[in-house]
């Protein structure tokens, strides 16, 4: 699983601070999982197969239906994991496939950048 974009930089809307305006699955373009003998993958991109969680540092963005907002007025990074699961189908079998990805998310003070 991977994805080219895993790191972004986000700044407080101040004028529409609840709007969810930053779409995080169009940002990492989906999540690429494999089968274990990486014999066959799929690209989940849609939004209820996704899911979106806090991992580490300060909670500074909140995800709602795959997009982002950054709820405080602080600044600094947090980093997100971003679980998939989608399904193939193998020998007539139905096989689920599991993953994640981790997003680095940095919040700096408007005007800064």
């Amino acid at each position: 699983m991977n994805s080219d974009n895993d790191e972004i930089t986000l700044v407080k809307d101040t004028d529409d601070a609840n709007n969810y305006k930053f779409d995080l699955i169009n940002f990492i373009g989906g999540v690429e999982l494999t089968t274990a003998d990486k014999e066959e993958s799929i690209t989940v991109t849609d939004e209820d197969d996704l899911s979106f969680r806090h991992a580490k540092g300060d909670s500074l963005i909140s995800v709602k239906d795959g997009k982002a907002r950054v709820k405080t007025d602080k600044t600094g990074t947090e980093t997100i994991m971003v679980y998939a699961e989608g399904e193939i189908t193998r020998d007539d079998k139905d096989v689920t496939l599991k993953g994640q990805i981790e997003i680095t998310v940095n919040v700096v003070k408007n005007g800064t950048l």
